[in-house]
């Protein structure tokens, strides 16, 4: 079924995804709605890797991950935060 404009339906994650323009290798992995609290948490996770360096953007493994979480634009009245592991970059110039 088409909805009007010609789009697809999607599921809410891919939904997401789609709408904030994730790209490889970042995902949405889960969305939690608290009707009661009036919030929304999206989770996205980076995949496996390898990942870029963020100084030269060579590909290296992760070392290890920081937890974040971000403020984003409410979705109607809901409060909405995004949460991640953000990898950390072994590179062999940059450390």
């Amino acid at each position: 079924m088409l909805r009007p404009g010609g789009s697809e339906p999607c599921a809410t994650s891919s939904c997401i995804g789609r709408c904030w323009g994730l790209t490889a290798p970042w995902t949405v992995v889960g969305v939690d709605v608290d009707l009661k609290g009036q919030q929304v948490v999206v989770r996205v996770d980076a995949g496996a890797g390898p990942y870029p360096c963020p100084e030269c953007g060579t590909a290296g493994p992760r070392y290890d991950s920081k937890p974040r979480r971000w403020r984003h634009l409410d979705t109607m009245q809901f409060t909405t935060w995004i949460e991640a592991d953000v990898p950390r970059v072994e590179c062999g110039t940059h450390g």
